[in-house]
């Protein structure tokens, strides 16, 4: 394995564990705002009135992070079977096709959201009282991450460096 090859890899490999223990947190957060709002609401009758925002806040950001690792190990439901029947030539054109409409895809959805995200900059949420801008970030963010992602993934691709995806090609 040549030096630039670890380096790329374990650069990848980090921040691919900083977006989980992002994540991790966030889906610790996010049960311990559900669960003291249950708990305030049914105990103590009660509610809390930031839980709804947190919520609505969270919820998206621990999606969409978790869209950047889905999309990195390959996690995602694909049928192969008519592509597994071609020969292993045809099947690297196809998944290079496949990507590049996915690349395609998350940059119009990453370009979108951004523009979203300016759109509502102004709008404050009733009770946190920060921009609702923090909640469409969460969709630039991950399209970027995801972007990113699919770009690499096509770059391994076209260089036969078939690590990237276990299984991937046949």
């Amino acid at each position: 394995m040549s030096k630039k090859k670890q380096i790329g890899a374990r650069l990848v490999d980090q921040i691919m564990r900083a977006i989980d223990t992002f994540s991790n947190v966030l889906m610790v957060g996010l049960t311990l705002v559900v669960f003291a709002e249950v708990l305030s609401r049914y105990i103590f009758n009660f509610p809390i009135k930031i839980t709804g925002e947190l919520t609505q806040l969270i919820f998206p950001w621990l999606v969409f992070m978790t869209t950047i690792a889905v999309t990195r190990n390959d996690d995602h439901l694909a049928i192969h079977y008519f592509r597994n029947k071609l020969k292993k030539g045809l099947q690297k054109i196809v998944v290079v096709s496949m990507k590049a409409i996915m690349l395609f895809f998350t940059i119009f959805m990453f370009i979108s959201s951004y523009e979203l995200a300016q759109a509502v900059i102004n709008q404050p949420m009733p009770v946190l009282r920060i921009s609702k801008a923090w909640l469409y970030s969460s969709l630039t963010v991950a399209f970027l991450g995801v972007s990113i992602i699919i770009l690499y993934q096509i770059i391994m691709i076209i260089l036969d460096k078939e690590t990237w995806a276990k299984g991937e090609l046949q």
